[in-house]
């Protein structure tokens, strides 16, 4: 099955470790197919670089 990551889950997912959105993360390789569009990686990317994400995620993550 194909899905979508919302980008909530990706940035929640990566600001707690440990957190529901994590678990859901590093499960979702295992079960199902992810898929991202151009769109919706320049949306992540895009979240993922507002100042206030930047300085709690590792720019290595980034």
């Amino acid at each position: 099955m194909r899905v979508v990551v919302d980008t909530n889950i990706i940035v929640s997912g990566l600001i707690a470790p440990h957190g529901p959105s994590a678990l859901t993360l590093s499960v979702t390789p295992q079960y199902f197919e992810m898929c991202v569009s151009p769109a919706v990686f320049a949306e992540y990317e895009e979240v993922l670089h507002r100042p206030r994400f930047f300085k709690t995620i590792s720019p290595v993550l980034c």
